[in-house]
C-alpha cells in the first residue's frame, strides 16, 4: 500500500462516526439525490457492489429492500462500523476491507497510467480529485463491465450547503428536487464534490 493510500485509509479509521454523520446530518441533500437517482437503475433481485461504501448509508439502505450487497471499504474501522450499523438496521450486508485501485492481481488488464489530468493535493487528507475523462476511461478499462451513468451526488447544490441547512425543509426539499434535474449533466458534473458512477457487469 503506497504512503498516500495508507493516509487515506488512516484518516477514516480516525472517526468513521463523521463519515456517517456528514450524510445523516450536514449533508443530506448528497444522500437524498444518490439514493434517488441509484432507484433509477437498480432493479429487484439486483445485486450491488458498493465500492468506496464507507461506514454503510448506502448498503444498509439497499439491503433493507432486499439487495444482496457487499460493500468494500478501504478503510477497516469503516467496515466494522458497517457491520454493526447494517445489525442495528436488522439487514444482513457483507462488509469486506479492501483496496479498490489494487488491480495487481490482473494488472495486464487494468495498465492505465497517470496522465496528468486530475489533480492531486493535501487537505484533510491526501487527495486526488480525477477528471470525467479520468473515471470513464478506467472504467471503459474493465472487461465485461458497462457504465450506465454519471451523475454528481451533490448535483449543483455543494456550495449551498449552509444555505440549505439554514432554510425550511420545504424550501430544502424544493431545492433537491430541482437540483435532481442537472445532477446527471455532464456540464454540470464539477459543481459537485462527490461523483457516483453506475455500472453493470454484462451478462
Amino acid at each position: 500500500m503506497s504512503e498516500k493510500t495508507q493516509e487515506v485509509r488512516e484518516h477514516y479509521n480516525l472517526d468513521p462516526k463523521k463519515e456517517w454523520d456528514r450524510l445523516q446530518i450536514k449533508h443530506p441533500h448528497e444522500k437524498y439525490i444518490t439514493i434517488h437517482m441509484m432507484d433509477r437503475y437498480i432493479k429487484p433481485g439486483d445485486k450491488i457492489l458498493d465500492i468506496g461504501g464507507g461506514p454503510g448509508h448506502y448498503g444498509i439502505h439497499y439491503a433493507g429492500q432486499g439487495h444482496g450487497v457487499t460493500l468494500l471499504d478501504l478503510s477497516e474501522e469503516n467496515v466494522r462500523f458497517a457491520k454493526k450499523k447494517a445489525r442495528q438496521y436488522g439487514v444482513k450486508m457483507q462488509a469486506l476491507q479492501g483496496d479498490a485501485m489494487d488491480l495487481s492481481e490482473e494488472q495486464e488488464l487494468f495498465d492505465i497510467a497517470a496522465k496528468g489530468e486530475g489533480l492531486s493535493f493535501k487537505a484533510f487528507t491526501h487527495s486526488h480529485m480525477a477528471t470525467v475523462g479520468e473515471a470513464k476511461e478506467l472504467l471503459a478499462s474493465i472487461p465485461g463491465l458497462q457504465t450506465v451513468t454519471v451523475f454528481g451526488q451533490e448535483s449543483i447544490l455543494a456550495a449551498y450547503k449552509n444555505t440549505l441547512k439554514a432554510s425550511t425543509k420545504k424550501v430544502r426539499q424544493a431545492w433537491y428536487d430541482y437540483a435532481l434535474k442537472f445532477c446527471e449533466k455532464e456540464d454540470y458534473l464539477t459543481h459537485s464534490e462527490h461523483l457516483m458512477i453506475v455500472s453493470k457487469k454484462q451478462a
